[in-house]
């Protein structure tokens, strides 16, 4: 669908666009007659002008030129249509430029001295341009087809750079479309795709099925090429993108340079550029792109905003927006560049050019500036360094078209439009949200520290309380500023872990790991004080982000690395509340992979926000296993960890009753290799891994009573790190019948990328494969 959409917008543009000679189907306008009269006239001069005098206040001054001009035009223009048009419009020009009205026809006719007219002059004639004449001419034919044919090439151009333009605004319209599409066609695969655990129900792929398949393996999930779309390529300089993703860009950076390089008429006879076909070219190619970067300059201006109404109706994330930003900006500075080098360096000291080349060297420092390295290392010397050199693009832009008088001023008020109503958006979300802390005991965030080996990886709890009530959902995100801070305006994104409901507000938690600046900052206020507890007051912009909806799926798979594991935290929450609320819950079991390198970090969050969930086995009444892949500190570091857990690392019996319930524990901690991790051995439990516990309720037998008793499963501790692909193929093999399973990824690029390529891979109807319908790759990131 997408595809044939592109296809077949190029295909209509390219029918009315072509090389050299191309007419575009608009007509050119009537008035193009006389002023062709009027540009081939001035090929010669007239010995009644003065020098001296502005260009319109010479032509229209001189009898000799407007006579000429009347009997031409009497002569060529042989409908009354273009004499009228035609006449006005010069007319016009001499009373705004020259600043004097051109004489009228009866007026002019008196002064033309008939014995004194030449007839059948060509101007354009090189040994004729040029010549002086005190007397009145009448044109020739081809002069006064060379100056008609100058004119229609002059404004079919201009037709074409505009028609170019709102082309790149149709094509931008379609890709919003079909994002809306592809948003409610994946709407209704989830709603409408029956789920069952009987095995005789599984059938054939239909030919939708089929298709659908196609289009999720090879077009929306899987990266443009090879598997990298999460991780930097290109030495850590570019962001490959998804396929989707790439055929949209390819879509809009194939249409820019489509319509940057077709439909320029360009001829020998050219009185503007009379014999020099290349510098019609240039100038033509010159004024093609800097009218097509005006174009793209609200397009990117609306791409870089936070509340962005393609977010609303698309459900792109805002890394997706911003990704297209990036390519919109290229894309422009490319144009600015090649239209600033289009014109000589004679026109420095004038300012509409020497301003147009600040704005192009300053939309260039753009690019280096926003590498992404750059990007993530020194993010808030980016922001200052963006926003202040695309204020001087804006400014200088607005300098260098001051001579135009205003008509390419509207690209620029677009641009200041955007980024106003973005701004203003967000203060309107951080009043609304919270208002209450702004006033002289507005107290309204709780910071804690609850447990950390060291002062320096203690994991922040924030719970801040919202002015208005809020019903929060997984996967959103949000602002928090520090209002009385030397920096006020500073403000991070922080995914939001849990919430409660209030009569008449909310209360939102964050998890929180201390890097640096303002965190860091919270980190030090609060391990000033014993209890580890201060009372903050915080502002909140948002709810930014959307929800994935992991519950109308059997199954939930989550993959996270490192601090990733508060992007689920949301979700667990949300499926709880379902699981209570709900008699029977579609979600029927929850698995998650935590794949990290800080053991304290780990034991942090599994004494706090996960411990319910291993405690019970369950999230509400769900089964629910975490399966902790800890990558770093050895078999000893290994059984620190459960040691400093609470758990019994011995061998359990009904007469010990040392064990903490929700766990159980083998008595040696082994290496987990995964290269083996579909290979049993003594110590494995029955999917073939080396673990602390065992995959299911297990009986064990007491060696002194002999009684039976079943242990609840909650945590399973590996070391080592674990192979995304069998894990991911693990999980697809367990599902029955049509269940359907949700695979959710969140941390490290690679992490995220290695889960993307395995979904793509099981995507089909081979052995091993399922049909696109039974399985969704949902991607928790964001990035600048």
């Amino acid at each position: 669908m997408i595809p044939f959409s592109i296809l077949l917008f190029s295909a209509i543009f390219i029918r009315v666009v072509r090389g050299e000679g191309l007419q575009v189907s608009t007509k050119n306008p009537v008035s193009n007659c006389v002023e062709g009269i009027n540009d081939a006239l001035t090929e010669v001069t007239f010995g009644d002008i003065d020098p001296d005098a502005a260009y319109y206040t010479g032509l229209c001054g001189s009898v000799f030129h407007t006579t000429s001009l009347a009997l031409s035009t009497m002569k060529w223009c042989t409908t009354q249509k273009q004499r009228d048009k035609g006449w006005g419009k010069m007319n016009g020009y001499c009373e705004e430029y020259g600043g004097l009205p051109l004489p009228s026809w009866d007026e002019l006719l008196s002064k033309v001295n008939q014995s004194n007219v030449v007839e059948d002059v060509n101007t354009i004639d090189p040994t004729i341009t040029g010549t002086v004449f005190n007397s009145t001419i009448v044109l020739s034919e081809e002069a006064w087809r060379a100056g008609q044919q100058t004119d229609d090439a002059w404004t079919t151009e201009e037709n074409y750079h505009h028609g170019f333009g709102w082309g790149l605004y149709i094509l931008v319209g379609l890709a919003i479309l079909v994002g809306t599409l592809n948003r409610i066609f994946a709407l209704f695969v989830r709603t409408y795709t029956p789920s069952s655990s009987s095995p005789q129900e599984i059938s054939p792929l239909s030919h939708e099925s089929r298709w659908y398949t196609i289009y999720k393996k090879h077009i929306e999930v899987p990266a443009l090429f090879g598997y990298k779309h999460s991780q930097a390529s290109a030495w850590g300089f570019l962001s490959i993108p998804t396929r989707l993703q790439g055929l949209f860009i390819f879509g809009y950076v194939g249409l820019n340079v489509i319509f940057t390089v077709v439909g320029y008429d360009i001829f020998y006879e050219n009185v503007y550029w009379y014999g020099h076909r290349d510098t019609q070219i240039i100038r033509y190619l010159s004024d093609r792109t800097g009218i097509m970067c005006f174009y793209n300059l609200p397009l990117l201006w609306c791409l870089a905003g936070r509340n962005d109404v393609i977010l609303w109706m698309t459900g792109w994330s805002y890394s997706t927006l911003n990704l297209f930003h990036r390519w919109v900006a290229r894309i422009a500075i490319l144009q600015a560049i090649v239209h600033s080098a289009g014109y000589i360096a004679e026109e420095m000291k004038q300012r509409y050019w020497w301003t147009g080349v600040v704005a192009t060297i300053v939309m260039s420092l753009l690019i280096p500036f926003s590498v992404r390295p750059f990007r993530e290392k020194f993010y808030e010397l980016f922001l200052i360094i963006h926003i202040g050199l695309a204020l001087v693009t804006l400014v200088t832009c607005w300098y260098h078209v001051e001579i135009w008088d205003g008509a390419y001023d509207p690209w620029i008020w677009a641009s200041v439009a955007v980024w106003a109503m973005d701004r203003f958006i967000r203060v309107i979300r951080v009043i609304v949200l919270t208002y209450k802390a702004l006033s002289k005991s507005g107290v309204n965030t709780n910071a804690t520290i609850p447990w950390s080996p060291s002062d320096q990886r203690g994991l922040i709890r924030l719970s801040i309380t919202t002015s208005i009530k809020i019903i929060p959902q997984p996967g959103q995100y949000y602002f928090i500023y520090t209002p009385y801070s030397l920096k006020p305006w500073e403000n991070h994104p922080f995914t939001l872990a849990s919430w409660t409901v209030n009569a008449h507000d909310s209360t939102l938690n964050f998890l929180v790991a201390p890097l640096k600046g303002a965190t860091k900052r919270w980190q030090k206020k609060i391990l000033k004080n014993q209890e580890r507890k201060v009372d903050m007051r915080l502002l909140l912009e948002g709810p930014y982000g959307h929800t994935n909806p992991v519950e109308q799926y059997d199954k939930v798979l989550f993959l996270v690395g490192g601090s990733g594991i508060t992007s689920i935290l949301p979700y667990l929450y949300k499926l709880k509340l379902i699981s209570i609320q709900v008699p029977e819950p579609t979600v029927r079991e929850i698995r998650v992979i935590w794949i990290v390198k800080d053991q304290d970090y780990a034991k942090d969050v599994l004494d706090n926000e996960l411990k319910e969930y291993v405690d019970m086995a369950v999230c509400g009444d769900i089964p629910t296993k975490v399966e902790l892949y800890v990558t770093r500190g050895g078999a000893n570091g290994q059984q620190d960890l459960i040691g400093s857990l609470g758990y019994d690392t011995t061998e359990s019996s009904s007469t010990s009753g040392s064990s903490s319930p929700g766990i159980t524990s083998t008595p040696m901690i082994e290496k987990f290799e995964p290269q083996d991790i579909n290979k049993p051995s003594p110590n494995a439990n029955n999917d073939g891994e080396l673990s602390t516990t065992s995959n299911s309720d297990v009986e064990l037998e007491s060696s002194a009573s002999k009684e039976k008793f079943t242990k609840s499963v909650g945590l399973t501790i590996h070391q080592g790190k674990p192979i995304i692909k069998d894990l991911v193929h693990q999980f697809v093999n367990g599902l029955v019948g049509s269940e359907r399973l949700a695979v959710s990824a969140c941390g490290p690029a690679k992490l995220m990328d290695d889960t993307r390529a395995s979904v793509c891979e099981i995507y089909g109807n081979g052995e091993n494969q399922v049909d696109g319908k039974r399985i969704e790759y949902f991607e928790e990131s964001f990035c600048w």
